[in-house]
């Protein structure tokens, strides 16, 4: 008989084995059984016996040891199908893991492309490498550094490190490595294939790159920002004014060197100290009002005084810019010491301009109509037509006198915005200054509004002046027999409204040459001429927003006489349909 294992470890291959053995001797035994049969059924009853008595326990053998065998095979049976169940479901897992596993490298594919789709269009450079062995280098690396990028494959990774920045980067390789904090980002110094050093900003990471630990880094060309830095140092280090930084504390971060030429006291004297500090105490609340501007985002502009390191002021001019993230202000002072006292020598000097035209307006005034006053009684004396003559022209210079002295003082008040602007109407002002001129001997003056009743113009009182000097202008140029035309257009500007107003003769009229010129406060055409006059004209003109300017009567032909034209913005008018079209002109 088969002897059977009783194992359970058993392998499936050996299961198997034993199964058909099993089988094999099963075949056997009813062989055996089938051949008795066989040789039993041909013999008597007797014989049949015997046989039967002589086999019965090899008969009973051969049956029990077959129900023996038949168990086993059901036993065996039974520990199959658990191991084909088994292996049925290994099979699914191993099917699922694959599926999985497919599914993995697919996504890491996908990965890896999206990496390289970046990589190739940014324009940082990026690397991978392991130890000291460039795996990837971007087109951006190439750009920057000139090599190809088989090349960059087979260099050592320190070939591109300049020597002053090797242990750096190998410093932070290895703290990095560590599990050390470091700056993600930090400057070096690169070699380019061409020889050249360029600054570049790196940032490196550790990731895991096809099952493998790998470095990855971004390069940055900084070369032009760190010239641009080098620049603005050195415009720090020799910087006449001050630079600065201050923050919104009021303390001082960075100060220039040139605090100490302009104040006496060395930077690290600075640095640390409140603004206030220095500050001149009349000044301190305009500072501190000054400082608040930067908390609110706002820039500040102010001049203070302060404090040297001999115990003396000097002035200077603030103007700082705030960072509110950063909560504090860059901005540069600058000495206006110098300036200060101009200013206060100007103010000087003009209270004392003040106090001559004060007496000019009062005490040379009073003179001159003392002066008048005799040149009266003297014409009450009956002089003859020789002395009567002298006597006009004496009191005709004194008249001058006191318009120039007027025309001095309205300047002044103009200059102060003393005249407080109004809306007045032109055709008003040219009546009412008609009446000024009367009946002029020997000369016709005329005026033509051309239909018009009113012109309105933004201007003050002294608009009069302007009309009354330009005819005074006029008939001190002209000979008798002459005649002066004033006139009133409306036109456009530039699409706007403006009263035009025109005063002409038919006297000697302006040379071109001099045309500009006739306006400048020190221009004299003739000794009898002020040259306050028409300055003032201009002055006035050109504080309403207008212009002045004198052309020829007859244009191309200066002789036949001129005509002075003042050009206001109106308000509120509407052109005439009959005004006349805009004349060519020299402005003054």
């Amino acid at each position: 008989m088969v002897k059977v294992k009783k194992d359970a470890d058993k392998t499936r291959a050996e299961l198997i084995k034993e199964l058909d053995a099993l089988r094999d001797h099963n075949y056997r035994l009813k062989s055996v059984i089938s051949r008795y049969e066989r040789v039993l059924a041909g013999k008597g009853p007797e014989e049949n016996h015997y046989d039967l008595e002589t086999e019965k326990d090899s008969i009973e053998s051969l049956r029990k040891d077959l129900g023996e065998r038949l168990k086993e095979i059901d036993l065996k049976e039974e520990e199959l199908a658990v191991q084909n169940e088994e292996l049925r479901s290994r099979l699914e897992e191993i099917n699922a893991r694959s599926d999985e596993f497919a599914r993995m490298n697919a996504a890491l594919r996908e990965s890896e492309e999206k990496f390289r789709a970046l990589a190739e269009s940014t324009n940082a450079g990026i690397v991978l490498f392991r130890g000291d062995r460039y795996i990837y280098v971007n087109p951006m690396v190439e750009k920057v550094l000139g090599y190809t990028k088989d090349e960059l494959l087979s260099m050592n990774t320190w070939d591109i490190i300049h020597p002053d920045s090797r242990e750096l980067v190998r410093r932070r390789g290895h703290e990095r490595l560590q599990g050390l904090s470091v700056p993600s980002r930090y400057e070096v110094k690169v070699l380019t294939k061409d020889g050249k050093t360029i600054w570049a900003e790196f940032s490196a990471a550790v990731i895991d790159y096809q099952g493998r630990p790998t470095a990855i880094a971004t390069i940055f060309d900084i070369t032009e920002r760190k010239r641009a830095e080098e620049e603005r140092d050195r415009l720090f280090e020799y910087s006449r004014d001050i630079l600065f930084i201050v923050g919104f504390d009021g303390r001082f971060k960075v100060v220039s060197p040139s605090v100490e030429k302009t104040l006496g006291w060395k930077n690290e004297e600075f640095l640390g100290k409140h603004f206030i500090d220095f500050t001149h105490p009349d000044d301190r609340a305009l500072t501190i009002a000054m400082m608040k501007e930067h908390e609110n985002g706002r820039e500040a502009e102010f001049e203070n005084r302060v404090l040297c390191r001999d115990g003396t002021y000097r002035w200077i001019s603030w103007n700082a810019h705030p960072l509110v993230d950063e909560k504090m202000a860059i901005g540069v002072g600058r000495d206006v010491t110098e300036r200060k006292r101009a200013e206060d020598e100007l103010k000087a000097a003009k209270r004392q301009a003040d106090l001559y035209v004060d007496l000019m307006g009062h005490d040379i005034n009073n003179m001159h109509q003392i002066a008048l006053g005799y040149l009266e009684l003297a014409r009450g004396t009956r002089p003859g037509a020789e002395q009567a003559a002298l006597l006009d022209k004496a009191e005709e210079v004194l008249n001058r006198s006191a318009k120039l002295i007027g025309n001095v003082r309205k300047l002044q008040k103009l200059h102060e915005g003393a005249f407080q602007s109004r809306d007045i109407d032109v055709c008003k002002a040219l009546a009412d200054a008609q009446s000024e001129w009367g009946a002029t001997p020997g000369k016709t003056i005329t005026l033509d509004l051309h239909g018009h009743r009113t012109c309105i113009v933004r201007a003050n009182e002294l608009l009069y002046d302007v009309f009354t000097n330009l005819v005074n202008n006029a008939i001190k140029h002209i000979k008798d027999g002459k005649q002066i035309i004033i006139s009133l257009d409306t036109t456009e500007e530039k699409g706007k409204p403006y009263c035009r107003v025109a005063v002409e003769d038919n006297g000697p009229g302006i040379p071109d040459a001099y045309k500009e010129r006739v306006f400048n406060r020190m221009h004299q055409g003739t000794a009898s001429d002020t040259g306050l006059g028409l300055y003032l004209v201009k002055s006035l003109v050109r504080s309403y927003g207008g212009r002045v300017w004198v052309e020829d009567r007859v244009p191309g032909d200066y002789a036949q006489g001129a005509r002075f034209v003042v050009s206001l913005p109106a308000v509120n008018n509407k052109r005439d349909p009959s005004d006349q079209r805009d004349r060519g002109s020299s402005q003054a």
